[in-house]
């Protein structure tokens, strides 16, 4: 489980994804979307950078 969150200025926005590579096309989503700040955190809330996101996506996608 993944949470990403996405802020701008003083509003926010936050959601709960299954799989790294959910929580990577969400966040690219929201930098898309003009969000100035986009953070991942995994289940026990250690924050993710997008290089260890994308280790764990592909691990998820070998079946690891």
């Amino acid at each position: 489980m993944f949470r990403v969150f996405a802020r701008n200025g003083a509003g926010g926005v936050s959601v709960i994804l299954a799989t790294a590579a959910a929580a990577l096309r969400k966040a690219e989503e929201f930098r898309d979307d003009g969000f100035r700040t986009v953070s991942v955190l995994d289940a026990s809330g250690a924050t993710i950078n997008e290089t260890e996101l994308i280790v764990i996506a592909q691990a998820e996608s070998k079946g690891a």
